[in-house]
């Protein structure tokens, strides 16, 4: 049952939280709201040999659908994508996308915000924890 209200509680403040990122907030923020949705829905946790926590994603839809997605001109999508790459935070490739936490966590809390002061169902509270929890754990037999 808690499964089943927490996914209720996120289909009715989703097209709200929709509308909000398309007009309230920078292209910039969009784009980590369009990661972090693409990441709840798609990643899975990933430890590289560094011991750095990423999180890998199937593959990114193109520049072109994500700007239509996101309300945001293509060439901003790939410049943004770009700047992210170089600082380490998004690694992208033809199979797949390696995320930061770090890059998404700030959307993250701010779109879990409203639901940690009146929500019925607590959220986790970084990216990483929830997909911790989401994560199946496979017990050696």
């Amino acid at each position: 049952m808690f499964e089943l209200a927490r996914h209720f509680e996120m289909c009715a403040i989703s097209d709200r939280m929709v509308f909000a990122c398309r007009a309230l907030i920078n292209s910039e923020y969009r784009l980590q709201a369009f990661l972090c949705s693409w990441a709840a829905n798609f990643g899975l946790l990933d430890e590289n040999r560094c011991k750095e926590m990423r999180i890998e994603t199937v593959s990114l839809p193109g520049s072109a659908l994500i700007g239509k997605i996101m309300a945001i001109n293509p060439l901003v999508v790939e410049r943004t994508f770009e700047k992210w790459e170089s600082l380490g935070l998004l690694e992208i490739s033809n199979d797949k996308a390696l995320i930061v936490p770090s890059l998404i966590d700030p959307i993250y809390q701010w779109i879990t915000l409203k639901d940690k002061e009146s929500g019925v169902v607590p959220y986790p509270p970084s990216i990483q924890t929830y997909l911790e929890k989401e994560q199946p754990h496979f017990q050696g037999s």
